[in-house]
């Protein structure tokens, strides 16, 4: 999702070489992203296109109203289409919205409607939420979940006993309250100074291209890693890392040299 982000920064903003070389790239790594059928993983593209549609307008000019509703209408087209192709391709999205719109609209309860995969999460979380509420100050350390979640359930599959589905709940159930503030405060602290880093002219564009980008991913991964623990999954947790430790040297260097 990372790349897709700066890769739509790099055509906005970027020259007409760049461009052409952004768009071929852009539509190779969306039809992969297609083809995941992921519903969180759609989730964040939309989360990240609305975030993108703001920051966009703050790092390359002044506010622009209708670029912003130019930006929102894309991003609602692009959706619609991302949908329809996967429904052609054998996905079952589109069906699965329109079907869970009219059991709603009929007022069934929760359980009526659930299918297996989003029922076997609800479970899941339920079983972090219980960790938590049992030691809610501390928690039970990293590598003692599984051990306490087999306690708690024991008919839960093995592939859950590594962490939760959530990686909030997994952050509570391992590190409490005290954990999850401490943790919460780094991640937003990190996203206010991604901002202001953003924002600022004393920065060359591409590094703050780059910390609009990777400003824009987080906000979206606060909401999807609550469907599948993205927080804590390798490949994600090093790119993020890395970037942003690619424009924290940047930017040090930069005060450094302001200071002399």
């Amino acid at each position: 999702m990372l790349p897709i982000i700066y890769l739509i920064y790099m055509i906005t903003v970027g020259s007409k070489n760049e461009k052409i070389v952004g768009w071929i790239i852009l539509f190779v790594v969306s039809r992969a992203f297609i083809l995941t059928f992921s519903r969180s993983g759609y989730l964040t593209l939309g989360l990240s296109i609305v975030s993108l549609c703001i920051m966009k307008n703050r790092v390359v000019e002044t506010f622009n109203k209708k670029i912003l509703l130019r930006n929102i209408a894309f991003f609602v087209g692009i959706t619609i289409l991302f949908l329809c192709v996967e429904e052609i391709m054998g996905g079952n999205t589109l069906s699965r919205i329109i079907e869970r719109s009219h059991i709603i609209s009929k007022s069934q309860t929760v359980s009526q409607y659930l299918e297996p995969s989003a029922a076997a999460r609800v479970e899941n979380w339920k079983v972090g939420l219980e960790i938590f509420y049992k030691h809610p100050f501390i928690g039970i350390g990293y590598n003692n979940y599984g051990n306490v979640a087999r306690y708690i359930n024991q008919s839960i599959a093995e592939s859950k006993l590594f962490g939760n589905d959530s990686s909030w709940i997994l952050i509570l159930a391992t590190t409490g309250i005290i954990g999850f503030v401490l943790f919460l405060l780094g991640y937003v602290l990190a996203i206010i100074n991604l901002i202001k880093i953003s924002r600022s002219n004393l920065y060359e564009p591409n590094i703050r291209i780059m910390s609009s980008s990777l400003t824009v991913y987080l906000i979206s991964l606060a909401v999807s890693t609550n469907f599948n623990n993205f927080l804590f999954y390798p490949p994600i947790m090093c790119q993020c890392f890395i970037m942003y430790a690619i424009i924290c040297a940047v930017t040090n260097n930069n005060k450094h040299f302001c200071n002399l």
